[in-house]
């Protein structure tokens, strides 16, 4: 009878581990992506800024603020067509490993040692 009560303890306590591990990687996971979320916003940001003003130095230079606003949208279709030849291997191979990275390590620091109960 005892013995039983230990088991479902252990299993008990294994269960809420478990739930404590995944709620953990989730957490990781929500601040990754928050993270990855305030650097994409202000690099978008970054971008528009800077193509305005690359737009305005190219109207002074060339005298054409059309031609120098196209020219920049030249270069941003340009950099479209090659994200959407390369891009799906790059991303999809760097996505696949921070997933895996924030999922499948253990969340021990090197010099803990890991031990197993079960």
């Amino acid at each position: 009878m005892q013995l039983k009560k230990q088991v479902e303890q252990m299993i008990e306590a294994r269960l809420k581990l478990i739930q404590l591990q995944v709620v953990k990687k989730i957490s990781h996971l929500l601040a990754s992506l928050f993270r990855l979320l305030l650097i994409v916003l202000t690099a978008f940001f970054i971008i528009v800024f800077s193509s305005v003003m690359a737009g305005y130095f190219f109207a002074e230079n060339i005298g054409s603020m059309h031609l120098a606003f196209g020219m920049i949208t030249a270069l941003y279709l340009l950099l479209l067509v090659m994200v959407l030849l390369f891009g799906k291997k790059i991303v999809a191979n760097k996505l696949v490993n921070a997933l895996s990275k924030i999922f499948l390590r253990s969340g021990k620091r090197p010099e803990q040692k890991q031990t197993t109960h079960l």
